[in-house]
């Protein structure tokens, strides 16, 4: 899977290839969370803009699974919130993500013991 990342917190652009299981380490405050926000943000549609890095418009995330899986492109920002798919773009999705991302990439959440959890993508500390 190639991600790549512009504008999403600390992080100004980066581009990173996951292949099987791949560990982010460094020190403290380079973005390793950020990284995991971003990915997330794709399959969650986050709310609102904070996590869009001081002085841009948005935030962008792709990701492309490189399975023949549609590539993916999210922006959001205070005035953008749109998804690209194959190069279609979806625009104004409000608070959801388009069926066209859950469907072409099957990243869903699973309901265990009563809570929503994503566990390809689970949160920082968050227990499966």
């Amino acid at each position: 899977m190639k991600l790549k990342i512009e504008n999403f917190q600390s992080i100004k652009k980066a581009e990173l290839e996951i292949k099987g299981l791949t560990v982010i380490t460094g020190p403290n405050n380079t973005g390793k969370s950020a990284c995991a926000r971003a990915l997330a943000g794709v399959f969650t549609n986050i709310k609102g803009s904070s996590h869009v890095r001081i002085g841009e418009k948005y935030s962008e995330v792709e990701v492309d699974f490189e399975d023949g899986s549609p590539v993916v492109v999210w922006k959001k920002g205070s005035k953008v919130n749109d998804y690209i798919v194959d190069g279609k773009v979806i625009g104004k999705v409000g608070t959801d993500v388009p069926e066209e991302v859950l469907e072409g990439l099957g990243v869903r959440a699973v309901e265990v013991d009563g809570r929503e959890i994503y566990p390809q993508i689970a949160k920082q500390f968050e227990q499966i």
